[in-house]
């Protein structure tokens, strides 16, 4: 059972992206850009974000929560390897690859994201 719930807030999700240090070199027409082609997403507690192996074309900017990294062990058992906390991020590597995902991310407790694709991502450093 999934709870997913989207927003599309382009000034909540513009302070979210103003936050992140890695995007200070975009001047505020490109942050804007970005800010109206992104959404909010919310899951919960327990929810899968991103499946191993997937294709990915978008990447995820924790807003609030914390998520599991997991990794597949050779009997085929997903291990948790790290975790994410509020201000970090996961599936650049997909978005920059264009390679399915390279770990499984799960929700360690109720979690919001922003959501960014890959075609705006690149139209905004443009």
């Amino acid at each position: 059972m999934t709870s997913l719930i989207t927003v599309f807030n382009k000034d909540k999700i513009r302070e979210h992206l103003s936050e992140q240090v890695w995007l200070n070199n975009l001047n505020d027409e490109q942050l804007n850009v970005l800010s109206e082609k992104s959404w909010i997403e919310t899951y919960a507690l327990g929810e899968t974000l991103i499946v191993e192996g997937q294709e990915g074309d978008s990447m995820f900017i924790i807003v609030e929560g914390k998520v599991d990294v997991l990794l597949k062990n050779p009997e085929g058992i997903n291990v948790v390897i790290a975790d994410k906390r509020s201000g970090g991020f996961f599936g650049e590597m997909s978005l920059l690859t264009g390679k399915p995902r390279t770990a499984s991310i799960k929700a360690k407790e109720d979690t919001t994201v922003v959501v960014i694709e890959i075609k705006f991502f690149y139209f905004s450093f443009l």
